[in-house]
């Protein structure tokens, strides 16, 4: 295991420089650090994209694809930051604009040692839903309203109305938690958390997970230079498998609760099945008591829906797929010759994109000694964001091992924010 201390210095105009200082070590004291789980190997990743384009261009016409997994080298990482930023991407801005309305709450659900009262039914509390004003209302205050819950939440989870945030914060309040959060973004969203749950007097040890030692980086540098003067704040990049990193958190971690936050729409790039089998995984490395906070794109008009898939950065950002099968593989896909099409699949309930080939062609593959056919107009399936029911969204954390004990939405009911716990 490799612990690497990461300072930081910033100079009188505000620019910073970081400098990594590397030692062998079984724990480090230091305040922002990060330890190595994950060790690439160049030609096994290379060997299992290959193995991947083989099978996927082998299967017969109209059941060719490639998963969007291999979307995400630098180059589709910082196409989908530009994704996020586009007016009809709203699954960002709508779980910013929760954060930020509720961060408060939020923090009360990661502090409270009983959310979740174990002789009564399990509760479920959402925002108001969005129409006229009601004025047997107007004394209420916006924190008050925001704990109604919903006529739609509460049938479909069988849990208690009008319920507000005493109702569900009760017993000791936890005054250490270990932050994990699954995946390392730009930290936006993470460090108004961190700033709330700081001001509310809270050691905290943010703890992001992901198996790329650039992402963990800088995200520890944005976040140093964010809080670098907070005496409560302490961070550990772990570069893992997420799996691999919530066994290390209960293994070093012991007795401290951890809160894992898996946001933005990640859980849409699962179908229904491997989304159990992931979530059940999680469940595995975390303790009794522990919490997760997971973003959802709830199901709405369909037409919303193809507008947020359907851009030039969108088409570029799927088409990276093949250009990184050039670039790794020797392939000679001509990115001019695909149309990028997404539709909703109401059946299946998700968005679906593909890339489709204008013409007949051949596809060389170096890295394989190897040639696919394409014929005109025939599809490669390259991705799918699942969409979600408060239905659908109950029924999964039952099957999963967990309790759902809150939800929060945008004023719009576009995204929600879930609260499980771990019984």
């Amino acid at each position: 295991m490799i612990t690497e201390n990461l300072s930081v210095r910033v100079d009188p105009q505000g620019c910073w420089k970081a400098t990594d200082t590397r030692k062998k070590v079984a724990r480090s004291v230091a305040q922002f650090t990060s330890t190595k789980l994950f060790f690439e190997d160049a030609a096994l990743e290379r060997r299992k994209l290959s193995e991947h384009l083989l099978e996927g261009l082998s299967q017969p016409r109209n059941q060719k694809s490639l998963s969007s997994l291999y979307i995400y080298d630098d180059i589709g990482s910082e196409l989908y930051k530009q994704i996020t930023e586009l007016e009809d991407y709203y699954p960002a801005r709508c779980e910013n604009e929760i954060i930020q309305n509720h961060r408060k709450q939020i923090v009360a659900y990661f502090r409270s040692s009983e959310v979740v009262d174990a002789d009564r039914n399990k509760e479920i509390y959402s925002e108001p839903k969005v129409g006229p004003a009601n004025t047997s209302q107007k004394n209420e205050s916006k924190e008050e309203q925001a704990f109604v819950a919903t006529d739609e939440a509460a049938s479909h989870c069988g849990k208690k109305e009008g319920c507000k945030l005493d109702d569900i914060v009760r017993g000791e309040e936890h005054n250490e938690i270990a932050l994990v959060e699954l995946g390392a973004g730009d930290g936006t969203k993470t460090s108004s958390l961190i700033r709330e749950l700081i001001d509310a007097g809270v050691e905290v040890e943010y703890i992001p997970i992901d198996i790329s030692k650039y992402a963990i980086q800088s995200l520890l540098i944005a976040i140093q230079l964010e809080f670098r003067d907070s005496p409560k704040l302490h961070c550990h990049g772990l570069i893992a498998e997420y799996s691999v990193g919530l066994e290390w958190i209960r293994q070093h971690r012991p007795g401290r609760r951890s809160v894992v936050l898996f946001l933005g729409n990640s859980i849409g790039n699962f179908s229904a099945e491997s989304s159990v089998e992931f979530l059940e995984s999680l469940r595995s490395h975390l303790q009794p008591a522990d919490i997760m906070m997971i973003g959802f794109d709830l199901k709405k008009d369909p037409e919303i829906l193809r507008k947020a898939y359907s851009d030039c950065i969108t088409s570029k950002f799927n088409l990276n797929l093949l250009a990184r099968m050039n670039r790794d593989l020797g392939a000679n896909f001509d990115l001019d010759q695909f149309y990028h099409v997404a539709n909703y699949n109401p059946v299946r309930g998700c968005m679906d994109s593909w890339l489709i080939s204008k013409m007949r062609q051949t596809i060389n593959v170096e890295q394989l000694a190897a040639s696919f056919e394409l014929q005109s107009f025939e599809p490669i399936h390259t991705e799918f964001s699942y969409k979600y029911s408060i239905e659908q969204i109950c029924e999964l954390a039952v099957t999963s091992g967990f309790e759902h004990f809150q939800e929060l939405s945008d004023p719009r009911g576009y995204f929600i924010d879930v609260f499980w716990r771990v019984p």
